[in-house]
C-alpha cells in the first residue's frame, strides 16, 4: 500500500511539473551555479570536514 501511495504522489508531482512548462535557462544556470558553490564550500568537502572536526 505504501509503494502505491509513493507512486501516486510521484505521478502527481510529474503531472504538476509538466503543467508548469519548461524551466527557463536562466533558472537552470542559477541552480547550476548555486550547486557548484555549495559543492565547493570548504566546510562541505571531506578534507575540510575532517579539519573542522579536529579543530
Amino acid at each position: 500500500m505504501e509503494r502505491q501511495i509513493e507512486r501516486d504522489l510521484l505521478e502527481e508531482a510529474l503531472q504538476a511539473n509538466e503543467a508548469s512548462g519548461p524551466i527557463p535557462q536562466s533558472m537552470r544556470d542559477e541552480a547550476a551555479e548555486l550547486f557548484r558553490q555549495v559543492k565547493s564550500a570548504p566546510e562541505l568537502r571531506e578534507d575540510g570536514w575532517r579539519a573542522h572536526e579536529a579543530g
